[in-house]
């Protein structure tokens, strides 16, 4: 048996590789040819070319693949690269719809008052029955968007820079110093504070 060059050990029978047979047989074969067709790497459109070539029809898979110098790490990240550009086609389609709900979920919605129940009055401890202070006597109140969703919208629309948490916390310890200089240090804040 003999390394590829990912260090994967294959027989010395190409037609015996059981992982490469199981690929090439778990695979639709049209999608996987085009697939091969439409690689920028000369070597899968060679293997292209080979698989479909009636003179090579006798060669096995794993063999044509030995001889275009492809391992099966490559075909891998072939076909995971192929079906993923696939999905993201597929999933592109639904950013308009998904944009919109979470533009909705970020939007503030009116909803009943809880301090009033929604009745618009209030009744003090003498029996008076007064306008809602939280409402306005309005029976309902503004409620913000989901907060999310909110930062999701400004960075869609490049209001917001994208990643990173909107507060940084920094911890800036002396990169000389140990953990129990360090907590000698904490200790003497903490009885100076104590002092003061």
């Amino acid at each position: 048996m003999k390394h590829d060059k990912n260090g994967r050990l294959r027989p010395k029978q190409a037609s015996r590789d059981l992982p490469m047979k199981t690929f090439i047989e778990n695979v639709p074969r049209a999608e996987f040819e085009q697939a091969l067709e439409l690689s920028p790497d000369p070597r899968f459109r060679q293997l292209f070319d080979g698989m479909t070539d009636p003179h090579l029809a006798r060669m096995s898979f794993a063999g044509l693949c030995k001889q275009f110098s492809i391992t099966l790490n490559d075909i891998h990240d072939l076909w995971r690269n192929h079906q993923l550009h696939k999905a993201l086609i597929r999933m592109s389609t639904y950013t308009p719809e998904i944009l919109e709900d979470i533009a909705i979920d970020a939007r503030s919605k009116m909803q009943g008052c809880t301090h009033c129940n929604g009745s618009r009055v209030v009744t003090d401890t003498e029996g008076a029955v007064w306008p809602c202070p939280v409402c306005r006597g309005a029976g309902e109140v503004r409620v913000p968007g989901d907060k999310n969703a909110r930062v999701l919208t400004y960075e869609a629309l490049g209001l917001m820079k994208r990643g990173g948490p909107l507060v940084a916390i920094q911890q800036n310890f002396g990169l000389d110093a140990g953990l129990e200089e360090i907590l000698g240090a904490t200790q003497k804040l903490i009885t100076e504070g104590d002092n003061e």
